[in-house]
């Protein structure tokens, strides 16, 4: 039993993933994703596909057909207490160790390796979310929604007991520091005896195009791969991050997706300049003209839309070639805007109240990023800034308690 997860575009080019099982698509996991994630983006169906594989591949080596045993009448049989059990216990290991376990190999005790708390979780929540479709499209109609219930009540015990005891690590601070600054500011500029493209000066200028648009504006890398030419606005200097899931546009495999709200973001003169340049210097190609991308391929897929790997091969590129940008990502840029972000907004509202600061602190980042207003993510993004803060204010406290001893 081979599963596989594929990409199809349907009539009205919305993408979908469906799960194959010897290239055959399997019905209830195709439904289900066609009933209740056709809206989602092709990652997360990927991501659910991925985790309901764990399951599936359990029932298999159990020997359960959960289809049959669910249309037996006059009684539907439900999963037991002992069987949920078991699978609850078996969803921390990794796939290439329950892969070996269900074969009947004998595992030496090192060869036991865990995925994350969070991916344990996932796959108990999966299986919690396909079980109750199922339940209510093939069980008992006496009886479906009671299993639902106890079943909802028994997974989720499940998943608390699976969290570790101890409390989450903080998140550590992203950011960048002044060095690695000015590493990609300076190295990494087109004109530069250090830039790591020498071949091609189109190459070279729409890469630094990249890391200043990520610098600049503290977009996401999917966001940035979104923005087409009407996005730009000239007039007013500013840059539209537009939703546009399934875009028939889009003939990228991979399509960007955006996670966070649509928001028109204020550009400086040097981002636009650079954008003018780039589009009337180097987005030259035939097989330009045929999308609205602004960023391209230069090379052998000329023309054609950036990828997402493309932009991480490009930071995989200056790592190799300046080690300090070892720990920097396209992520860690926003992570540093954010930190920029806040320091200028310190100092704009110095002189108000600490709760009012907050406020604007929230209101501003939030629509900056593209959070929602109850958002938490300023706060975990912001940890830079924080730490910092709160280093500043144990140095004054320390400095003033040493000036009060007596000796």
């Amino acid at each position: 039993m081979t599963f596989s997860i594929k990409e199809f575009k349907l009539n009205d080019e919305t993408r979908v993933k469906l799960l194959l099982q010897d290239s055959v698509p399997v019905y209830w996991p195709c439904l289900y994703i066609l009933k209740k994630m056709r809206v989602r983006s092709p990652n997360t169906q990927q991501r659910f596909f991925s985790d309901l594989i764990i399951f599936l591949e359990w029932l298999s080596y159990k020997g359960i057909n959960i289809e049959e045993r669910l249309k037996k009448r006059p009684e539907s049989v439900y999963l037991s207490e002992a069987e949920l059990a078991e699978f609850s216990s078996q969803v921390h290991w990794k796939k290439d160790v329950l892969d070996k376990k269900h074969g009947g190999v004998r595992l030496h005790r090192s060869a036991y390796q865990q995925v994350s708390a969070f991916q344990s979780e996932s796959r108990l929540a999966t299986a919690r979310n396909y079980l109750c479709f199922l339940y209510e499209a093939l069980g008992h109609p006496d009886d479906r929604f009671d299993q639902i219930e106890w079943l909802v009540k028994r997974i989720n015990l499940s998943i608390v007991q699976s969290k570790p005891s101890w409390k989450r690590r903080p998140m550590e601070p992203k950011g960048l520091t002044s060095e690695q600054e000015r590493v990609l500011l300076n190295y990494l500029h087109p004109r530069s005896e250090q830039n790591p493209w020498p071949k091609s000066l189109a190459v070279r200028f729409r890469n630094y195009l990249i890391v200043i648009i990520l610098y600049s504006l503290g977009v996401r890398r999917s966001e940035m791969l979104g923005i087409k030419l009407a996005d730009v606005n000239y007039r007013d200097n500013r840059i539209s991050i537009v939703h546009r899931p399934n875009d028939p546009d889009d003939p990228r495999a991979e399509e960007p997706n955006i996670k966070t709200n649509e928001r028109k973001l204020p550009a400086p003169e040097y981002l636009m300049s650079l954008i003018n340049e780039y589009i009337e210097c180097y987005r030259k190609s035939k097989r330009a003209k045929s999308h609205p991308y602004l960023f391209l391929s230069h090379g052998r897929n000329e023309g054609a839309p950036l990828s997402i790997k493309s932009v991480d091969a490009v930071f995989n590129v200056a790592k190799k070639n300046f080690p300090i940008l070892m720990s920097v990502t396209p992520h860690t840029l926003r992570h540093h805007d954010v930190y920029r972000t806040m320091k200028i907004l310190k100092e704009e509202t110095k002189d108000l109240p600490p709760e009012e600061r907050e406020s604007i602190f929230n209101r501003v980042c939030n629509f900056r990023y593209g959070w929602v207003d109850t958002s938490r993510m300023p706060g975990r993004y912001g940890q830079k800034f924080y730490q910092e803060e709160a280093s500043e204010a144990m140095k004054i406290l320390n400095e003033k308690l040493l000036s009060e001893l007596p000796f």
